[in-house]
């Protein structure tokens, strides 16, 4: 399984150069413990996360292939918990989220810190300020390259 978030310890040995950063998606904020030489990659207040949806500690790799994801905004991270809001895509655009709400209500989900393998990967964003005449105004654009292509109209 595939984990993006956690404590990561880097290895001395071959180095592999790139000659293009294709290959790389965007920067992310870690902490470094520079004595045990050890990143810290947790979802943090304000980023745009992909959640495995239906997720279970049972799932196995080869069902990540076809697996969908809730979008969410980290609202709250402490060392027991993450609160999220789950976002849904903005009729008309492939790309931009709004806050899923439950009447005027987010809604939100609460997942353990040992839950942290259900995050596949963060999504680089923007929040929206004037486009459109300002009514997508709080709404957040992002990157298509991180998105699953089921939230692609098509047609």
């Amino acid at each position: 399984m595939p984990t993006c978030c956690g404590r990561f310890k880097a290895k001395t040995g071959k180095l592999k150069c790139y000659s293009s950063t294709s290959s790389f998606s965007h920067r992310l904020a870690v902490e470094f413990d520079g004595k045990r030489n050890e990143y810290t990659v947790l979802p943090r207040k304000g980023e745009i996360w992909a959640l495995y949806k239906n997720w279970s500690p049972k799932i196995k790799h080869s069902d990540l292939e076809n697996c969908e994801y809730d979008v969410v905004e980290v609202l709250d991270q402490n060392d027991l918990q993450i609160k999220v809001s789950l976002l849904e895509r903005v009729s008309g655009f492939n790309s931009v989220f709004k806050t899923k709400l439950t009447g005027l209500t987010a809604l939100t989900q609460e997942l353990l810190c040992t839950e942290l393998i259900r995050f596949s990967h963060q999504i680089p964003t923007c929040q929206l300020t004037e486009e459109r005449g300002g009514s997508l105004r709080g709404f957040w654009e992002l990157d298509p390259a991180a998105l699953p292509i089921h939230y692609f109209d098509l047609t």
